[in-house]
């Protein structure tokens, strides 16, 4: 997956955020199970503006790994 970068209304780079869509993609989960997470508050999430939900790739990859069966 590219390297995706943002800019929020400042003009600050916002590096490695991700949509749902995008999120769900990277961790290999259908968007309405990612959004059930969300809702839930197991899975990470980055508020921008008062709606906009954004995903730290950091964060998702922690979460994963917290998960991770030995």
């Amino acid at each position: 997956m590219a390297d995706i970068k943002n800019h929020n209304q400042s003009g600050m780079l916002i590096d490695n955020l991700m949509n749902y869509k995008q999120a769900a993609q990277y961790l290999s989960l259908s968007e309405s199970y990612l959004r059930q997470l969300k809702s839930q508050g197991t899975l990470p999430y980055v508020l921008i503006g008062s709606r906009s939900i954004r995903f730290r790739r950091s964060s998702l990859d922690q979460w994963a790994q917290e998960r991770e069966v030995k």
